[in-house]
């Protein structure tokens, strides 16, 4: 065994305990206690699942439409709301997880000539915007929501002449806040 104690500076302080294996409940990286997976319950799921969509699985859901598995779209827009602080947040049973948004509460795509939002639900447009770098920013419905960008080729003709918003706005403007704080 190789002895590194005589490199290291003598005023350090001590080394941490010895490694003695992982504890029964870690909840980093899978380590479960092994007696307190259900497995069976697993077993019971999953069989339900194959019975009920298994001729699909090798579409990977895509009958549910371009945003993948409907039934789990529809779960995330049933618990995707904010609160009344402009929190966003996903509700699962009595745990609320806030969520820290990257631009808007909402993204937008057009199907048809109709917009929906990233959880699949109708949005009713207000008014168009364009920041600074050129993504279209739609109001309505009491917030503010960015346009996929796969969809801004609808807006090309009309660069530079939607009403600026600067980015750093947006939140001020629309009554949300980004990287919310319990």
């Amino acid at each position: 065994m190789f002895d590194y104690a005589d490199l290291l500076r003598t005023d350090l302080p001590a080394p941490s305990a010895k490694w003695t294996g992982f504890p029964r409940y870690n909840f980093v990286g899978g380590h479960n206690d092994a007696d307190s997976v259900p497995v069976e319950d697993l077993i019971a799921a999953a069989t339900q699942v194959l019975k009920r969509e298994g001729k699909t699985l090798a579409t990977y859901g895509l009958q549910s439409g371009s945003l993948g598995y409907r039934p789990l779209r529809e779960f995330i827009a049933r618990n995707y709301q904010a609160d009344e602080r402009g929190c966003w947040y996903f509700q699962n049973g009595p745990q609320r997880v806030f969520v820290e948004l990257a631009y808007a509460p909402l993204v937008l795509h057009y199907e048809g000539a109709g917009l929906f939002d990233h959880c699949a639900r109708p949005f009713a447009p207000g008014q168009f915007f364009q920041d600074e770098e050129g993504s279209v920013l739609v109001s309505g419905e009491g917030t503010v929501a960015l346009l996929d960008d796969r969809d801004l080729g609808r807006f090309a003709d009309q660069a530079g002449t939607l009403p600026e918003i600067p980015r750093a706005e947006l939140e001020r403007r629309f009554g949300f806040i980004a990287r919310p704080h319990p």
